[in-house]
């Protein structure tokens, strides 16, 4: 359950519910209402007690999401791989490749605002257009 994963969580950073709750600029009420599953916790709020807490929304979501914890503290699903080191996770199955670059890439994005994300991403799509376009030009010549 997500909230009992917050509560340890919150617990092993000595935070009190107050404490959180303030820095989520929610009630102590409302966080206590998670923390026990009596209320639904909306995406973008998660993504907050994530970030205080200094962990993934896949480490808080692991359960709900049907992710076993492997002995190395890695989540796997139908023999598929996610590594979750502070705030990047990765896919590791055996077919995915992951160099630098993208991790470098996940870990610079994922801390942005949803609408910088949604102008970066439409920025990338542009620039594969263009790319595929002028290879497609330059075989054609070939």
């Amino acid at each position: 359950m997500i909230g009992q994963e917050i509560r340890e969580r919150r617990k092993r950073l000595g935070m009190t519910q107050r404490y959180l709750a303030n820095m989520l600029n929610v009630k102590p009420n409302t966080l206590c209402q998670y923390e026990t599953g009596k209320s639904e916790i909306s995406f973008a709020t998660l993504r907050k007690i994530a970030r205080v807490l200094r962990c993934s929304v896949v480490e808080l979501a692991h359960e709900e999401l049907g992710l076993a914890v492997t002995s190395e503290g890695n989540f796997a699903q139908d023999g598929v791989y996610v590594a979750v080191r502070g705030n990047a996770y990765q896919n590791l199955s055996p077919d995915a490749q992951v160099d630098a670059i993208d991790r470098d890439i996940l870990s610079l994005v994922r801390e942005m605002a949803l609408p910088v994300k949604e102008k970066i991403l439409e920025y990338v799509k542009d620039q594969r257009i263009i790319a595929d376009h002028f290879k497609s030009l330059s075989k054609n010549k070939g």
